[in-house]
């Protein structure tokens, strides 16, 4: 895939999530909110299967309607993994939405 640094948009923000650890019933994302004008907030997402609890940590500085897209997105994650008898998370994934 590109460097991240390409992928900056014109506006709105596009997401950027990478797995650092995936287990039977919880996974760890790293999280990039890449914003127009190369600005660049990182974070980190944790997500629980079952509950389809959230945290996302580090985002402090995006506005707030980037965290709550990143806690939406870390749901549609963990959904995505609900009937599978051993969750398969994904690698990397990579979303973008207008303000």
């Amino acid at each position: 895939m590109s460097d991240p640094e390409q992928l900056h948009p014109e506006s709105g923000a596009r997401l950027l999530f990478e797995l650092r650890e995936g287990g039977s019933e919880d996974a760890r994302y790293a999280i990039a909110a890449l914003m127009p004008e190369a600005v660049r907030h990182d974070g980190e997402g944790h997500v629980v299967l079952g509950t389809e609890q959230v945290e996302v940590a580090g985002l402090d500085d995006a506005p707030d309607w980037v965290q709550t897209l990143a806690q939406r997105f870390l749901r549609q994650i963990a959904a995505g993994q609900r009937k599978k008898s051993e969750p398969r998370w994904p690698r990397r994934l990579l979303r973008w939405r207008e303000k």
